[in-house]
């Protein structure tokens, strides 16, 4: 549960429901006020999503059972309380029940509705969503934290506040309760309000929200690879080395493009947000961060057939991991990178803001960094606190695994030799206890102490004579920064000609001829670019047979 620690921050609605004499259970639970309140109306606003008309609580939803959902779309745990408000929506799509999003922007690039409504198609938010202007909304219902949820009964009273994850039976048990208090008080809606919800407009190209991608340059008489994470369809694209022309040829489409959980051919399987993945020439295995699924996966290039290889398919919270295979729960893996000499998978455990390692020959898969405490404090690698780290990179000698630690707006590293975190781009904090780095943020060049990020999600090796350096996918500034980990400096790298629109993830392959090229997922924009990094000249890369899936190559063709 991520916490706002702004006095600002004055607190309307909690003020009241502690004078009406609240009470918040040690467990996840509503805080219910004895005396009810009349729910502030959800204005002003920047506008509504997902919906042909605002919607006020006086008027339209009067007579409804009303569950507000304050949320923010950079937040992991915001992302792991979807799938309970789809459940609640599913279970009362015939009742006068409606959910709504209250969304009270973190960032300041999280604020404009079309980023909004780009973060709704990605996650597949089907109920309507107001956009909290200044978090004024947020204010009026006192919330302290994302997500939170406030519950109206059907007088257009709040009935309660809850907060954090794991709340599906409570909001459950209110909404029943409320909705047998209005049928005898004869207060209930007769039936649920009409709302008709936006078309999803088609993406400009095949791919849609591409999260990650990973380049794997020519080596030997072996070719290159590129593989992509088409994240939103629920799938993962194997195709050639791009041309001069920037063409790359599908060689196989793993998914079926629908959102699921199963493991087969590669026409069978079945994704959810794929994200990072991880390449191991020698076996020809593409393993995969399968981020809304909780598991890693497997993926046979030569034959596209999938295995789970850690993950039950459901969130668990297991700070400490130990066990092996897929009898070890995960929570949200969003990136990962493989030391192939150990044969050592590592994993951005984004959900539990941490660092896992999994050994691939025994399976056995736990935390290496982060106490679970979301925060930038570094120190001995689990002491340290970690804020949902999102994008892998390991140095030429493995000694170093640097990461993009998102929510602090931070590029990070775990030094292996001495065990422990430290930072290199972004403000560090004394205590985790007292302190919070959570919300420094900005677009600025710089050394270490001046500059700034924006919820940072990918980042790529650039080996370099004078040491490690690194590119940067700066997500919310739309750009790419270059990151000396010798002087501690962040440069922006990109030209304003690429016209990004939060690119999430980076890979960078250097071919036999020495020649270095970038890789870019575009997320917003539904493409994959290429850059050369001597010229920095680029192009989108087209997928010549992604319309349909191409013929099975030989194993050869596909290592």
């Amino acid at each position: 549960m991520r916490r706002v620690n702004h006095i600002a921050l004055a607190l309307t609605l909690g003020a009241l429901l502690a004078a009406a004499g609240a009470w918040m259970f040690p467990s996840a639970a509503l805080s219910v006020a004895r005396a009810q309140a009349a729910a502030p109306e959800l204005a002003p606003s920047k506008g509504w999503l997902n919906t042909d008309r605002p919607l006020s609580l006086e008027d339209d939803l009067r007579g409804h059972v009303v569950v507000l959902d304050f949320w923010t779309y950079c937040c992991i745990n915001c992302i792991h309380v979807l799938p309970d408000l789809e459940y609640l929506e599913e279970k009362y799509a015939n009742e006068p029940v409606v959910v709504i999003g209250v969304h009270s922007a973190k960032f300041d690039a999280e604020g404009e509705p079309d980023a909004i409504r780009d973060a709704m198609l990605r996650y597949d938010i089907q109920h309507p969503v107001v956009v909290d202007e200044g978090m004024r909304i947020w204010r009026s219902y006192g919330i302290r934290s994302w997500p939170s949820f406030a519950v109206i009964d059907t007088a257009g009273d709040v009935y309660g506040v809850a907060s954090g994850e794991g709340n599906r039976d409570v909001l459950d048990e209110a909404i029943q309760k409320l909705l047998d208090k209005g049928r005898e008080d004869g207060t209930l809606a007769e039936q649920r309000i009409q709302i008709e919800p936006e078309a999803a407009a088609p993406t400009s190209s095949p791919l849609r929200y591409p999260g990650k991608v990973l380049a794997v340059a020519q080596a030997g008489d072996r070719e290159g690879r590129l593989f992509v994470a088409d994240s939103s369809n629920d799938r993962v694209i194997i195709a050639s080395w791009p041309d001069a022309q920037g063409m790359a040829r599908v060689h196989r489409i793993v998914g079926t493009g629908e959102r699921g959980f199963h493991d087969g051919a590669a026409a069978m399987a079945a994704f959810n947000d794929p994200q990072g993945m991880a390449y191991d020439r020698a076996s020809g295995t593409l393993y995969v961060a399968d981020t809304r699924n909780h598991a890693v996966r497997a993926i046979d290039a030569r034959t596209g057939a999938v295995s789970t290889i850690a993950g039950t398919g459901e969130q668990a919270y297991d700070r400490k991991g130990g066990k092996n295979g897929t009898a070890q729960g995960l929570a949200s893996p969003w990136a990962l990178a493989l030391d192939e000499g150990s044969q050592t998978l590592y994993i951005a455990m984004a959900g539990t803001h941490q660092l896992w390692s999994m050994d691939l020959g025994s399976g056995k898969a736990g935390a290496i960094a982060g106490s679970g405490r979301e925060n930038i404090y570094d120190g001995p690698a689990m002491k340290a606190a970690l804020a949902q780290p999102s994008g892998l990179a390991l140095s030429a000698d493995a000694g170093i695994l640097y990461f993009a630690d998102s929510e602090g707006s931070a590029i990070r590293a775990l030094e292996f030799n001495s065990d422990e975190v430290h930072t290199i781009i972004g403000r560090s904090v004394v205590s985790p206890l007292t302190d919070s780095s959570l919300f420094e943020f900005g677009d600025v060049d710089g050394v270490r102490g001046v500059a700034k990020l924006q919820h940072a999600l990918g980042v790529t090796l650039f080996p370099s004579d004078l040491g490690d350096t690194l590119f940067v996918a700066d997500t919310y500034n739309n750009k790419i920064k270059h990151v000396d980990t010798h002087t501690m400096s962040s440069t922006t790298w990109s030209h304003a000609d690429l016209d990004l629109d939060e690119p999430a993830g980076l890979s960078l392959a250097v071919g036999s001829d020495g020649k270095a090229t970038l890789f870019v997922a575009d997320t917003n924009n539904h493409r994959i670019v290429r850059i050369d990094v001597a010229t920095r000249e680029h192009d989108v890369i087209t997928f010549e047979g992604l319309g349909s899936a191409p013929e099975p190559e030989s194993d050869k063709a596909s290592d």
